[in-house]
């Protein structure tokens, strides 16, 4: 992955294409791939090591390298990619766990509709 600076929302979250038509599912991509991503007023649940109020940060993880976000930040991202917050959430680390969580209940669209 780039240097921090340059990180963007990968293409999974951005609204896409419907193939076969509008009852299709939504789709993105990654890495070159074809993803589904939600309908209109769709749910998506972020899921990240969160920074603590820290710049986007790369850490050593066992796979391979991973990175710490902001939570706002994050929601900043997703926002721009048609996203509207509906809930989050931070979890302190556990015991045998470093970081602490962060959790974000997004909805594409206008959370007023659908």
């Amino acid at each position: 992955m780039p240097a921090a600076a340059s990180h963007t929302v990968d293409d999974a979250v951005r609204p896409g294409r419907r193939p076969g038509g509008a009852g299709g599912p939504l789709m993105g991509s990654r890495n070159g791939l074809p993803v589904p991503v939600p309908h209109d007023g769709g749910h998506l649940l972020l899921g990240f090591f969160e920074s603590e109020d820290d710049p986007v940060s790369e850490f050593d993880h066992k796979a391979r390298p991973a990175y710490r976000w902001p939570i706002d930040a994050m929601a900043e991202l997703a926002g721009a990619a048609g996203f509207v917050e509906v809930g989050r959430m931070l979890r302190e680390p556990c015991e045998g766990e470093r970081f602490r969580r962060g959790h974000l209940l997004m909805r594409l669209g206008d959370v007023t509709t659908g």
